[in-house]
């Protein structure tokens, strides 16, 4: 597995997407991140966790 192909891990239980990254990453791997990040936005992921959250993790309702 090539960390820069991932860009870094989601940090999760905070308000906005938060991506580690690698203290060495190269051009690369920031790219992966930043579009990690772009797409927890797009897939609103924190709203998501939330949603779940107070729905007691039923995803049906």
């Amino acid at each position: 597995m090539d960390y820069s192909e991932y860009g870094g891990a989601g940090l999760f239980g905070l308000k906005a997407p938060v991506i580690k990254a690698h203290g060495s990453s190269d051009e690369n791997a920031v790219f992966h991140a930043i579009r990690q990040a772009r797409n927890m936005v797009e897939q609103q992921v924190v709203q998501v966790i939330a949603d779940n959250l107070e729905d007691g993790g039923n995803a049906n309702g």
